[in-house]
């Protein structure tokens, strides 16, 4: 049964977001407001890499952290995946921000060493690891006696064309491809499986959770909104997560189209068109 825009719930609140320097910063901002909600690196300036092996996204519950203190914007997630996008490993909430904090400070002090082994050889002075009081105290609770909570870690998997699944508390819940945002046209034509946005799903009641909806040619950097429906209690996850897995789901089908286009483009050429 096609869905008429009419029977398209209303979204207990929007994020509008906004894709910055080569799809490598994401910014999440309420549609009523001005204030960031979140920002994702990914992958993060001090581990710049785009292979499965070193990927990785970092969340701040702010804006953007190299203008605002751990204070201002904490760490609250962080994504791995795996080869060819076809699983990422989420973590948030209880002790990421340390762990990050940690992978961070080692990396840059494993760069630091190599770094200053090659200044030696030309005679020039060492330098000294940029880390700040704040970011020192993040990792070392641990040291103090602190006890925090222990990361929250799920897995989101993809299992189909446009669908990926993930379990939290026991509960399976799915996002998969929509036509609930497509314009009548869309829907008239009635063809299974052709889909540009995303829905999130709790499976046991197909309840709807929230959705992704793209925007195409949008002003400064806008290539999507992220609608929630319903409460953390009402659908039994964190809003963050449902930013987390948003996130990759995205991510993970426009890497997949520009993989596609690549090889088509090269049959193309080698095929002499």
């Amino acid at each position: 049964m096609t869905t008429s825009p009419q029977e398209i719930p209303q979204p207990t609140q929007s994020l509008v977001i906004t894709g910055r320097v080569c799809d490598t910063k994401y910014v999440f901002t309420p549609s009523n407001g001005t204030d960031v909600r979140y920002y994702i690196l990914a992958p993060p300036k001090y581990k710049n890499r785009r292979h499965a092996d070193g990927w990785s996204a970092i969340v701040h519950a702010g804006d953007n952290p190299k203008y605002h203190s751990l204070a201002e914007s904490p760490l609250v997630g962080r994504c791995k995946r795996s080869m060819f996008w076809r699983k990422y490993f989420i973590e948030y909430g209880g002790s990421v921000q340390k762990d990050v904090k940690k992978d961070e400070k080692a990396i840059k002090e494993t760069k630091l060493k190599w770094e200053n082994r090659f200044r030696k050889w030309f005679c020039m002075s060492p330098k000294d690891l940029v880390w700040s009081e704040e970011e020192e105290a993040a990792i070392s609770d641990e040291e103090k006696g602190v006890v925090t909570e222990a990361t929250k870690m799920l897995e989101l998997e993809h299992t189909g064309h446009r669908r990926y699944e993930f379990v939290v508390d026991g509960r399976t819940y799915r996002w998969s491809g929509t036509k609930m945002h497509a314009g009548r046209f869309i829907n008239k034509l009635g063809l299974k499986g052709f889909a540009f946005h995303v829905k999130l799903v709790r499976m046991e009641d197909h309840k709807l959770i929230a959705s992704f909806k793209k925007c195409y040619l949008g002003k400064n950097g806008r290539f999507g909104e992220l609608n929630f429906y319903g409460s953390e209690p009402e659908t039994g996850l964190e809003e963050v997560l449902i930013v987390q897995t948003a996130f990759c789901v995205t991510r993970a089908e426009k890497e997949k189209r520009d993989k596609v286009r690549d090889i088509l483009e090269e049959i193309g050429e080698n095929a002499g068109g």
